[in-house]
């Protein structure tokens, strides 16, 4: 008779073997496609899946892994446990164009474009007429100004010379 402390037990589990009362856990199979291969793995859990294809990140979580239940790898997963099968993706040639593909736009502007432009483009010939108008205005008062200041300037001259010769009459009067 032996006696089993629980080395042997623990023994048997890392090597994958089953002892007494233990039970095979049910196999699950678990696809993933990277969009060139499809790899097909029969696993007990999906955290073995992942660690099986040695990675960290859950794909399951993101939708890029699934569970299936039937389909071309299916039984050849499951004939084969813990290895992954790998085989080309076929794709649907036709259907992966029209998933791709965007609607195209009409080319030009639409009949409200079209109307919103010509609209600013008359907003912007009426500011630029008024800017015209505006700056001809300033240049007219610039010119008036200019005459005016010029008349003034002759006004001064001849104010200080006739005060010049005064004081020059006054210098040279007599002296008392």
């Amino acid at each position: 008779m032996t006696f089993d402390l629980g080395f042997e037990t623990e023994a048997r589990k890392l090597r994958g073997e089953k002892g007494q009362g233990s039970m095979a856990r049910r196999l699950k199979v678990f696809t993933l496609s990277d969009g060139f291969h499809v790899y097909t793995l029969a696993s007990p859990s999906r955290a073995g899946a992942l660690r099986t294809w040695g990675l960290a990140r859950d794909l399951f979580k993101s939708g890029e892994a699934r569970e299936i239940t039937t389909g071309r790898d299916y039984g050849a997963a499951l004939s084969r446990p813990g290895e992954t099968i790998k085989r080309a993706a076929t794709v649907d040639l036709e259907k992966a164009a029209a998933k791709g593909r965007r609607p195209t736009a009409p080319r030009g502007p639409s009949k409200a474009r079209m109307a919103r432009m010509a609209k600013l483009e008359r907003e912007l010939a009426l500011l630029d007429s008024a800017h015209a108008a505006e700056i001809d205005g300033i240049e007219r008062r610039r010119a008036e100004l200019a005459a005016e200041a010029a008349e003034r300037v002759a006004i001064f001259k001849a104010a200080r010379k006739a005060l010049e010769k005064r004081l020059a009459a006054a210098k040279a009067g007599p002296r008392p």
